[in-house]
C-alpha cells in the first residue's frame, strides 16, 4: 500500500495547467496492474496481472467533464479464491480538472458508479459497482495525449465469497493514450489569424497583412501599402487628407474626426450664382454643395443663415422674393440631396441691397446674383 500512497501523493502535488478542452470529445485507451486489496504486491506474480482499460468522455467547459469508462481486470495471484479472478467494469463518471488553465498538462479527479461482473471460481453476478479516479495527462500534439491514471474500484458482491468476503476493493494504476477530437484552441485561433491575413477585405489588390489602408474606396487606385490619393494623411494627425479640414496640424496634437485641434475654429464658404431671373441651382455647384453637406455632417453642432441676392435689375419688392427663393432652393437641395437636418439651417432674401460687385456691368451682376454662407465650428 505504500506504493499506492506514493503515487497519489505524486499526482495530487504536481501543480500543472490544464489544457482547454472545452465542448471536445476524447477516446482514450490504457494498460494497468490492477491489485486487490488483501494481496501482498510485491511477492504475488505480477505476470498474471493486468488491465484492459477504454473510455469515451466529453467535456462540457473548462472544468467539468463526463466519461462512459470500462475496465477488464485480470488477477490471478496466489491466495484465497478471491484474488483467483477476474472483473469487468463500466461506468459513468464524472470528471473534474484540478487546475482548470491552458497548457499542455491536464490533471484531473473522476468519480463514477455503474456495474460490475466479478467471476471466481465459485462467483459470477454482476453488481452495484463504484469508482473513484486521479489522473495526469501531457499533451504531445494538440489532440493526442499521453497519461498516468489511479483508480480504486468498489464493488459490492450478493454472496460472501471466499470465507465470508463482501467486498471487492481494487486499486488499479494504468498508463495510455487519449485522442482527442478537435483543435486546441491556440491552434484553431492561429488558423484564423493566418487567413485574415492573406484575404482582401477592401478588394484592392493588397493583401490585409500588408495593407496599410483597410477601407479603401472601391475602384480607387492604390500603391503598394494599399493607400489611395484619398488616403494620404500628411500631417500624420490620423485623418486622411481629403477628410482633413484643418491639413498641417502640429505632431502630437489631439485631433477630432476633421482633424483639427478641440480648440481650433473651422469654417467653410458657400457661394452659388444664379442665371438671370432664376432660382435653379446650375449643375456645376453640385460639388460645392456636397462639399459643404460633409462639413455640416462633420460637425453637428453647426447652424448657419443662408443668404439669397440679386442684381438691381428689376423692383425691389421682386428681387426680395427672388432672393429668397434662391436661398430655399439651396437649403432644400443640402437637406433632400445629402440629408442634413432642416432645423440647423435658415434661409433669408436680402434682394438688390448688399451687392459685391458693380451692376453697371455684366460680370458683376453675375457676382451679385448670388447664395452665400459661411458655416464655423470648433
Amino acid at each position: 500500500m505504500k506504493l499506492l500512497s506514493l503515487i497519489f501523493v505524486a499526482l495530487l502535488s504536481l501543480q500543472v495547467s490544464a489544457h482547454d478542452l472545452s465542448k471536445t470529445f476524447s477516446l482514450g485507451a490504457s494498460y494497468g496492474l490492477p491489485f486487490p486489496v488483501g494481496q501482498t504486491v510485491l511477492r504475488d506474480s505480477l505476470e498474471d496481472k493486468f488491465s484492459l482499460n477504454g473510455r469515451l468522455r466529453y467535456h462540457f467547459n473548462q472544468r467539468y467533464g463526463a466519461q462512459l469508462s470500462y475496465s477488464h481486470q485480470e488477477f490471478e495471484g496466489q491466495g484465497t479464491d478471491l484474488y483467483a479472478g477476474k472483473q469487468r467494469a463500466i461506468t459513468l463518471d464524472g470528471l473534474v480538472s484540478l487546475v482548470p488553465n491552458t497548457g499542455k498538462w491536464h490533471n484531473y479527479l473522476t468519480l463514477g458508479l455503474g456495474m460490475a461482473n466479478p467471476v471466481f471460481p465459485s462467483y459470477d453476478e454482476w453488481n452495484l459497482h463504484g469508482k473513484a479516479g486521479l489522473g495526469i495527462e501531457y499533451f504531445i500534439t494538440h489532440f493526442l495525449s499521453a497519461g498516468l491514471n489511479l483508480d480504486y474500484h468498489y464493488t459490492k458482491l450478493d454472496e460472501d465469497v471466499s470465507g465470508g468476503v463482501k467486498e471487492l476493493h481494487v486499486f488499479n494504476p494504468q498508463i495510455g493514450l487519449n485522442y482527442t477530437f478537435g483543435a486546441a484552441p491556440a491552434v484553431a485561433a492561429a488558423v484564423p489569424a493566418i487567413v485574415n491575413k492573406m484575404a482582401d477585405s477592401d478588394g484592392d489588390g493588397v493583401k490585409d497583412g500588408s495593407d496599410k489602408c483597410p477601407n479603401t474606396p472601391a475602384g480607387e487606385t492604390v500603391n503598394a501599402d494599399g493607400c489611395s490619393a484619398s488616403q494620404v494623411d500628411s500631417d500624420n494627425d490620423g485623418v486622411y487628407d481629403s477628410l482633413d479640414k484643418c491639413p498641417g496640424t502640429e505632431a502630437g496634437a489631439t485631433v477630432n474626426s476633421a482633424g483639427c485641434k478641440a480648440d481650433e475654429t473651422v469654417e467653410i464658404t458657400l457661394n452659388v450664382n444664379f442665371a438671370t431671373n432664376s432660382d435653379a441651382i446650375e449643375s456645376q455647384y453640385h460639388d460645392e454643395l456636397g462639399r459643404v453637406a460633409d462639413f455640416l455632417k462633420t460637425y453637428p453642432d453647426t447652424r448657419a443663415e443662408i443668404e439669397g441676392h440679386t442684381d438691381s435689375r428689376g423692383s425691389r419688392s421682386y428681387n426680395i422674393s427672388l432672393s429668397q427663393r434662391r436661398a430655399d432652393a439651396v437649403k432644400a437641395y443640402l437637406v433632400n440631396n445629402h440629408g442634413v437636418d432642416g432645423s440647423r439651417l435658415s434661409a433669408a432674401g436680402y434682394g438688390p441691397d448688399r451687392p459685391i460687385a458693380d451692376n453697371a456691368t455684366s460680370a458683376g451682376r453675375r457676382e451679385n446674383r448670388r447664395v452665400v454662407a459661411t458655416f464655423r465650428s470648433k
